[in-house]
């Protein structure tokens, strides 16, 4: 391998950019392909990085550096071979502060209790902070108009409390030190936290063709949250039979042999995608009387059931 560059100096020094220049060392018979210029911040075991590679005829590199930092560099050759040991560290240099350039990403609510506003975000690299007391300002407002909120904080997660539940909020995020804020942050819609769904879905109705319910509903208003899906609950009450309203009641309480012999009290059950609001339900028994209610979940549970709605399958 070739020996080592020496003599580095720093020249042309800009507050992010500078130039290390180096003699390079003795090639031992074999052309030097590449230098590797590498960095060490000045921090407790901070590891020596690798910044960038030029050509084995170049001696010289402009560097871009990021404000607030403090570094150290040194500069490898490497040939056919391998690589030289590294030359020794150039002399300490520090670049000025200067606003964030960059703001947090992935801004958006993660809130669980019902009227409370949860604002998350990925926090920014220390590296990237630019300058001292870094923090970060929160802004939020109901809905997309009106006055903005703010404050400022050293890190996700920030709490607005007394928001009502499941209310609409634009977030947005700023990363800030002693000398300003960053750019403009972008805002995201958020919502405060969800609660159990109130009200059933309404306007059931069933059209039974052959062994399939065509079911259909209305969605419920108060939600409380975000609908996921519905579940449509089924049971067989048994066969079409002429019987009277004592006998049925009867077979049904004490689960008697009839009942258990012809498949009633059968449950079936079937999960709806929430955007939707019907839904056929296949594989029934024929001539048979069924009773179906729907239900809407959002993350914190179930609604109350619809009212139940009678059907019966004609005969196969």
């Amino acid at each position: 391998p070739p020996e080592p560059p020496k003599a580095l100096s720093l020249s042309e020094v800009e507050k992010r950019s500078l130039t290390l220049s180096w003699i390079p060392g003795h090639a031992h018979n074999s052309p030097t392909t590449e230098f590797m210029v590498e960095s060490r911040e000045e921090a407790p075991e901070a590891p020596w990085r690798e910044m960038r590679r030029t050509s084995g005829d170049v001696s010289h590199l402009e560097l871009l550096l990021q404000p607030h930092s403090t570094y150290r560099f040194r500069v490898l050759a490497l040939n056919a071979i391998g690589p030289s040991p590294p030359s020794q560290p150039s002399p300490a240099h520090s670049t000025p502060p200067a606003v964030p350039d960059s703001n947090p990403g992935h801004v958006k609510s993660e809130s669980i209790d019902p009227s409370t506003l949860i604002i998350t975000w990925d926090e920014v690299d220390k590296r990237l902070h630019n300058g001292p007391d870094f923090r970060y300002k929160v802004f939020w407002r109901e809905g997309q108009t009106g006055h903005w909120n703010h404050d400022e904080v050293d890190g996700p997660p920030f709490l607005v409390k007394d928001t009502g539940t499941y209310a609409p909020f634009e977030i947005k995020v700023q990363a800030v030190n002693s000398l300003g804020g960053g750019p403009e942050p972008a805002s995201a819609i958020g919502h405060s936290g969800e609660d159990v769904p109130e009200e059933a879905p309404g306007g059931v109705s069933v059209l039974a063709v052959n062994n399939t319910a065509r079911v259909s509903w209305s969605a419920p208003e108060k939600v409380h949250g975000k609908l996921l899906r519905y579940q449509i609950s089924l049971r067989r009450l048994g066969p079409v039979v002429a019987r009277g309203r004592r006998e049925l009641a009867q077979d049904q309480a004490d689960g008697g042999e009839a009942a258990r012999g012809d498949g009633a009290g059968e449950v079936t059950v079937v999960m709806v995608d929430g955007n939707k609001t019907s839904e056929e339900v296949t594989g029934l028994r024929f001539y048979s009387q069924y009773e179906l209610s729907v239900s809407a979940f959002n993350s914190k549970g179930e609604s109350p059931a619809s009212t139940p709605h009678s059907f019966s399958t004609p005969e196969g």
